[in-house]
C-alpha cells in the first residue's frame, strides 16, 4: 500500500524539535493482487499500509480487473469499517508492450519486480500476466541457472515461483542478475520492473519492457476540487 499527499500544511515544531507535515489530501492505494503469504486483509496489519488507510482521503483499490471478487469485497469492508468518510474508487491496471505479436508462440523467461516477490509474497507479477495473456508458449524457469545472491534469493524466499527477481542492490547483485538472465534458455525476455533493466545490463536476447498504468473504473463521487490533485498522485504512485 503506497501513499502520495498533496499541498503540505506545516504544523508548530513538536517537543522532539521536528517539524510535523498534515497534508491537504491524501490517497493512497490498496493493491490486495497478493499470494499465499500476502492477501486482502493486510491493509489493517502492516505499517504503515495501516496508517495510509486510516488517514485517507480517497481510498484505491486496484487491479480490481484480476483480483479475487472476495479479496476485492474484504478490502472495501475493511475501509468502511477504519476510515467511513474516505471516498472509496475501484480501479485496474491494464498491461501493455511493444509489440505483443512478438511474444506468441515463444518461450520467454519472465524478470518480476525484486521486491514484489520477496517481502511482497508474490509468486509471480505483470510479466507473467503479459506473458499468458500475449500468448507465450512457455514461461521458462530461471532457478537452475540463478548464481551468487540471486541463487540465495530463491532460498530465503521459496514462495517464488519461476519467474527471476530483479535483485540488483549493488554491482555484484547487478552482475549475477545479468548472468542469470544470460544463462536461462529462452526466445524472449519480458521484463515487468520499474526501471528498464536493458539500460543498466547487457541481455544477449530480444526484450520488452510491461508497462501498467491506472485506469479508474466508474464516476467517483468527489468534489471538483480533488480530481486534479488525485490524477497527479495516482499516476505518480503507481509502481
Amino acid at each position: 500500500m503506497s501513499a502520495s499527499s498533496a499541498r503540505q500544511r506545516q504544523r508548530p515544531t513538536s517537543s522532539s524539535g521536528w517539524r510535523q507535515q498534515r497534508p491537504a489530501f491524501l490517497q493512497t492505494r490498496s493493491v490486495h493482487h497478493r499470494g499465499r503469504s500476502a492477501s486482502a486483509g493486510h491493509e489493517l496489519t502492516y505499517h504503515p499500509g495501516e496508517s495510509n488507510l486510516r488517514a485517507a482521503d480517497v481510498v484505491v483499490i486496484n487491479k480490481v480487473d484480476t483480483a479475487d471478487l472476495v479479496n476485492i469485497a474484504l478490502v472495501r469492508e475493511n475501509t468502511l469499517q477504519v476510515n467511513p468518510t474516505a471516498t472509496i474508487v475501484e480501479a485496474a491496471s491494464p498491461i501493455f508492450v511493444e509489440d505483443p505479436a512478438a511474444i506468441r508462440g515463444k518461450h520467454v523467461l519472465v524478470v518480476e519486480d525484486g521486491p514484489t516477490l520477496t517481502h511482497g509474497g508474490m509468486a509471480y507479477g505483470a510479466g507473467v500476466v503479459a506473458a499468458k495473456r500475449f500468448g507465450a508458449a512457455e514461461i521458462v524457469d530461471p532457478r537452475p541457472y540463478a548464481v551468487g545472491s540471486i541463487l540465495n534469493t530463491y532460498k530465503k524466499y521459496p514462495t517464488t515461483g519461476q519467474v527471476l527477481p530483479a535483485m540488483g542492490y549493488g554491482d555484484q547483485q547487478m552482475r549475477e542478475l545479468e548472468e542469470t538472465i544470460n544463462a536461462t534458455p529462452c526466445d524472449m525476455v519480458i521484463i515487468a520492473t520499474p526501471i528498464d533493466l536493458g539500460r543498466l545490463l547487457k541481455i544477449y536476447r530480444p526484450y520488452q519492457r510491461v508497462n501498467y498504468e491506472l485506469q479508474v473504473i466508474g464516476r467517483p463521487p468527489w468534489k471538483r476540487s480533488c480530481v486534479s490533485g488525485f490524477r497527479l498522485l495516482s499516476h505518480s504512485s503507481i509502481a
